[in-house]
Parts: C-alpha cells; structure tokens; sequence
C-alpha cells in the first residue's frame, strides 16, 4: 500500500493519495489560507465524470468540493459544501449547503447559521411543519463585559 502526500513552495499540503488511490487536493489563496478543498478529486468539477472513470464513478462519488471564504480581515465567512455554483437550491438539497459564520463588533464569533438559507428561521420554506427547520439553524454566543463565554445557545 502507497499513500502520496505533495506539498507546493510554500510548504501547503496541495495532495494526499490514501492507500485506495483517492485524491485530497486543497488550493490556497495569495494568503495561504486554504479555499478550497477537494476530495475524491477527478478532474475538479462535481457535475462530470471522466470517461477514463466511468466504469466505476459517478457524480456523487468524486470530486466532493469544499469551498472556504473569508471577511476582509481574515476570519471565515462561510463554508460551502458540496460545492457546485454556491448557490443553495431546495431541488438538489446535497449541493451548496453553506455554513455562514457572523462575529461581533471585536471580531469574536457570535453566530454560526448552518444551512444557510437566508438567515432567518421564520422564513424557511423547506420545513415540514412549524417546529422543524432544515435551514437557517443558528446557534448563538453572547460575551459578558470581560470577554468570557457567557452562554450560548444551539439550533437544535
């Protein structure tokens, strides 16, 4: 069993081979923060299937792509997964599912909303009754004068 790890000028992680033949490739941006993350990667575009592959691949089984973004200082903003547009679309659930990170005034963060939809609950049209949401789950946390925890609370 051979396993591959390739790292570019910067010393980043760039790829990873498991012992089954299976590509992890991460991308950075000019910041060296990683972007996107990429595994069972194929050819880098969820939404095809080389035909070198296609006797064992099919869309759901490669190119898994997640991608990261930042705020203008640096911290994250969102995470995508099963990155294809970034576009959340209740018809195909599986694909740009973003988690939305928000931070205070100091840059401490004070709310993660996964299944970002559009950040409010009361407006989600996918729930199947009232006391269920499947998007726009938030968990807050709030901080006392001195900067300590000072509860949180979880969507669920």
């Amino acid at each position: 069993m051979q396993t591959l790890t390739r790292y570019d000028d910067a010393g980043n992680l760039i790829g990873q081979r498991d012992a089954l033949g299976r590509w992890t490739v991460t991308d950075y941006d000019a910041l060296n923060r990683p972007v996107t993350v990429t595994v069972n990667y194929e050819n880098g575009d969820p939404l095809t299937v080389d035909a070198a592959n296609a006797s064992w691949a099919t869309i759901t089984d490669i190119d898994h792509i997640q991608v990261t973004r930042y705020t203008v200082d640096g911290q994250i903003e969102r995470v995508i997964a099963g990155y294809v547009d970034g576009v959340y679309s209740a018809a195909e659930p599986d694909r740009d599912r973003s988690t939305v990170y928000r931070y205070d005034a100091i840059g401490r963060l004070s709310q993660t909303i996964a299944s970002y939809h559009d950040g409010d609950p009361a407006s989600n049209p996918y729930a199947p009754d009232a006391d269920r949401f499947d998007t726009d789950r938030i968990s807050t946390t709030a901080y006392d004068s001195v900067g300590r925890v000072q509860g949180s609370q979880d969507a669920l």
